[in-house]
């Protein structure tokens, strides 16, 4: 099974039974080990995602033009 990967920048990580690493991510909070480039996961409050629907719309679009998701508007 591949670690996780939990990233250097989170404040308050979740501790995870299973074997972890901290690393620096790219994108997101936590990922697998070989696995960076296909799979991330963002931790936010409910708060964050309210903002990316509405005032921080083109903030969150920047973020996944960065990560690679979106590749046009």
């Amino acid at each position: 099974m591949p670690a996780i990967i939990i990233d250097s920048r989170e404040q308050l990580p979740y501790q995870f039974p299973e074997s972890s690493i901290t690393a620096a991510l790219q994108t997101g909070d936590y990922s697998l080990v070989g696995f960076e480039s296909v799979f991330e996961v963002e931790r936010n409050a409910l708060s964050d995602f309210i903002g990316c629907c509405t005032w921080g719309r083109s903030r969150f679009e920047r973020e996944l033009q960065r990560a690679g998701i979106m590749t046009r508007l």
